[in-house]
């Protein structure tokens, strides 16, 4: 991911019944040079793995009990155009070593953070949230 061209966002949400669970279970970054990848953090783990174009689907195209929609996100419009200058992981402070609670993703002298806010249950912050700053170090991936 590392250099190349931010293209576009999307997420994959979770709804049960119809009723919003989760909104980003999976954040996906399309590259201007057409790859795609998935991050998701869970359990003190985080993935970042190339995946193939993920495609849209509307939650009203699901027929469902468990429905896990993925829409395009305009959340991150800021750094659509701009190159993945650096990954850092979010790092416990003071707890077991290696155990990652959030990912930051440096874009030039800006970024956006992504963490794990419950049960796999992803949030995005623009820039570096000071609620993690005070109980992680950053660690470059």
């Amino acid at each position: 991911m590392i250099g190349r061209v931010i293209r576009e966002f999307r997420i994959r949400s979770f709804y049960l019944d119809g009723t919003l669970e989760c909104e980003c279970l999976v954040l996906f970054v399309g590259m201007a040079d057409g790859c795609w990848f998935s991050i998701t953090i869970g359990e003190g783990d985080f993935r970042i793995n190339e995946v193939s174009e993920p495609e849209i689907e509307h939650l009203a195209e699901i027929c469902d009990t468990y429905a896990y929609p993925t829409f395009i996100s305009a959340r991150l419009n800021d750094f659509l155009g701009k190159p993945i200058t650096g990954i850092f992981s979010y790092e416990m402070n003071g707890k077991i070593e290696g155990v990652s609670i959030g990912l930051f993703v440096e874009c030039g002298a800006s970024g956006f953070t992504i963490w794990e806010r419950e049960e796999n249950c992803l949030e995005i912050y623009l820039g570096k949230p000071d609620s993690l700053l005070q109980i992680a170090t950053l660690q470059r991936v």
